[in-house]
């Protein structure tokens, strides 16, 4: 799957001055990374103001995996779609690094849909792997059905689009065709 979203600004690294001290929460906060190609210092994170475009590219391996692993016991036995799958890789993996959300001006979306041969492929191991706390599978016969039929869930391109147009806060298109 392939989005493409015009922004009105973009992260960038910049050397932190040499005068600003590095405090743990700037750390913490994703604020500052150490500098690759210069020992000992750092880099900030700086917001360029100007019109570009973020262009993220998500294997459909990558939103079956997301899928599995939200319906683990430590994620909570989370049963998500993949049109939720999708949104969380651009807004919770993507966008931080690359942009401010609500420097999102469009999002475009190419999808050539759902694998199911691959779906069951990589979720099947899950079904016979013991929780070791509960002793329990993994994921049970009807949460695999349950992620199987979210996975399934029809949704073209502008289905996408209007999920992450929400997630956004931008305008529906009016075309959910799903």
């Amino acid at each position: 799957m392939r989005i493409h979203m015009p922004v009105s600004s973009y992260y960038e690294w910049k050397p932190v001055p040499p005068d600003v001290d590095v405090s743990p929460e700037d750390i913490a906060s994703g604020r500052v990374k150490p500098a690759m190609d210069r020992p000992g210092a750092w880099n900030m994170r700086v917001t360029v103001q100007a019109d570009t475009h973020v262009d993220v590219m998500i294997s459909e391996e990558q939103i079956i995996k997301r899928i599995v692993d939200q319906a683990m016991p430590q994620q909570g036995y989370r049963a998500l779609t993949r049109r939720q799958a999708v949104e969380h890789e651009v807004a919770v993996i993507h966008m931080p690094v690359n942009a401010h959300h609500e420097s999102v001006k469009n999002v475009e979306v190419h999808d050539d849909g759902p694998d199911e041969a691959m779906f069951r492929a990589i979720a099947a191991p899950y079904l016979t792997a013991i929780h070791g706390a509960s002793q329990l599978p993994l994921i049970s016969s009807a949460m695999f059905d349950r992620l199987l039929a979210g996975y399934l869930e029809p949704a073209d391109h502008h289905a996408h689009k209007d999920h992450l147009h929400a997630r956004f806060g931008l305008a529906s298109t009016g075309k959910v065709t799903s």
